[in-house]
């Protein structure tokens, strides 16, 4: 999906894009991402990069601290079925993967009819924002409760960060405000951060995966009777979590911080686990994860 650390640690932008990779000018799935484009993220995402620096700088990045955020954001989401929809999607995803390895064929998309969008789409609330900004606070003060969460509290209620991860989706034709768009960025950046791997050398993938969380998603019962808040609070719970850790993994690589960096990751890591998904174990391809 992004490397954000190509955006913001690079002197010199040749085809770095937000998601998916470019050369001077990229038409994909319908979004033109020109060089002018490119810039203006780039620059939104170091000004983001560096606010976070100030935020987190006591904040002790921990593998407890990223598992047990999740751990607590979802705590009050268990009539979401992710764990399930999460491992038939990566199962499916490798399923296809090996069937089309025995095959030569072009690249197209499965003829599976897709849900009724109403099943995974929503309509977003300030409310429901603010209850979300408030359990994320709760849960971060829970893990780690001599933290000063006051500049933190201030760049996650000023929606930066939320709104970073709705233009990385945007910029390749995929919906802040669709279920299995938002978790299948959620699941490409956090293998990102714990492989320090590039997704956008397969960019093929991320509609393949998110093809299969659609299906998985769209199939099971219980995520039918998910209110639009329901899915509000989970998608943007797997926004902000998301952003955090490639932010802080960029800043920690910056400063050369290897001990930190191996908790993040591994934090991330379990954070996975949490839905079923072991980063580690999958490489993430033009037909999307397979297992490694």
């Amino acid at each position: 999906m992004t490397q954000l650390s190509d955006q913001i640690l690079a002197p010199d932008v040749h085809n770095e894009t937000s998601f998916p990779s470019a050369s001077s000018t990229t038409a994909r799935k319908g979004v033109l991402v020109n060089q002018t484009t490119i810039r203006r993220r780039k620059g939104e995402l170091l000004s983001l990069a560096s606010f976070l620096a100030l935020a987190l700088q006591c904040y002790p990045v921990s593998a407890q601290d990223f598992s047990g955020m999740i751990d607590s954001s979802f705590a009050n989401m268990s009539s979401f079925a992710g764990t399930t929809a999460v491992n038939s999607a990566i199962a499916e995803s490798a399923r296809y993967a090996a069937r089309r390895s025995g095959r030569a064929q072009s690249h197209t998309q499965p003829t599976t009819p897709a849900p009724k969008p109403s099943n995974l789409k929503f309509r977003s609330s300030a409310a429901v924002t603010a209850q979300t900004n408030h359990r994320i606070l709760a849960a971060l003060k829970q893990n780690s409760p001599k933290t000063d969460t006051r500049n933190f509290e201030h760049v996650l209620n000023n929606g930066e960060l939320r709104g970073t991860f709705a233009r990385l989706l945007q910029s390749a034709g995929f919906s802040s405000n669709d279920l299995a768009d938002v978790l299948m960025g959620y699941l490409v950046i956090s293998w990102e951060v714990v492989n320090d791997e590039d997704s956008r050398l397969h960019v093929a993938g991320y509609a393949i995966v998110r093809n299969r969380l659609r299906e998985s998603l769209g199939a099971d019962p219980r995520i039918a009777r998910l209110t639009d808040g329901d899915k509000q609070q989970f998608a943007e719970t797997l926004e902000v979590l998301a952003i955090l850790a490639a932010a802080t993994r960029d800043g920690l690589k910056q400063a050369g911080r290897t001990d930190q960096l191996t908790a993040l990751q591994e934090g991330v890591r379990r954070a996975g686990q949490n839905l079923g998904v072991d980063f580690q174990q999958l490489a993430f391809t033009d037909t999307g994860f397979v297992p490694r």
